[in-house]
């Protein structure tokens, strides 16, 4: 009987495939001690890919001249402004497509000063992984647009309110057949 290893064959590991090395995540969960799933730890790892973005090889914040443009939108150690979501979406578009095409997309997101949300479309969106819409997130958006404005202005009225929607909804008729 022969004891030959060579010839067994191993499992592949189940699940995704690691992108990080041990010693980043280490790093990540050192910025998250709190974390308390794996993908909070690993959009650390992504957001502190981003963050590299804006800093300088001795990790010291780069200035506009170094940037090409002000990033203090994003990321400022003065007034402490650290927009994670933002810096997650730029580390993986700086991963998958490069340090120029992610600088590229901080500065418009700074020059256009986005919110966050409308950022984190936008960068998915360049980089093939964007949701697309449908009937109930536009429901839910123009919900919340409403609960929106009648918080602003509390004495709008139901009947108002229906009268909007009736107007945008002739508007949007009117758009689609033209």
């Amino acid at each position: 009987m022969s004891n030959n290893s060579e010839t067994v064959s191993k499992k592949a590991k189940r699940g995704r495939p690691k992108v990080f090395e041990p010693e980043l995540l280490s790093v990540a969960k050192m910025v998250v001690p709190d974390a308390k799933s794996d993908r909070t730890v690993r959009n650390a790892a992504w957001a502190q890919i981003g963050l590299r973005l804006f800093l300088t090889g001795d990790s010291q914040p780069k200035n506009p001249q170094e940037l090409g443009f002000d990033g203090s939108f994003i990321f400022d150690v003065k007034t402490d402004i650290f927009k994670k979501t933002i810096l997650t979406e730029l580390g993986r578009l700086c991963v998958a497509q490069g340090e120029d095409v992610a600088l590229e997309v901080a500065k418009v997101i700074c020059n256009k000063r986005m919110r966050a949300r409308d950022a984190v479309a936008r960068i998915r969106q360049l980089r093939g992984t964007s949701h697309g819409g449908g009937c109930l997130s536009l429901t839910d958006r123009l919900v919340k647009t409403v609960n929106d404005y009648l918080a602003e202005h509390p004495e709008t009225t139901w009947a108002q309110v229906r009268g909007a929607l009736a107007n945008a909804s002739d508007l949007i008729d009117e758009s689609a057949n033209k």
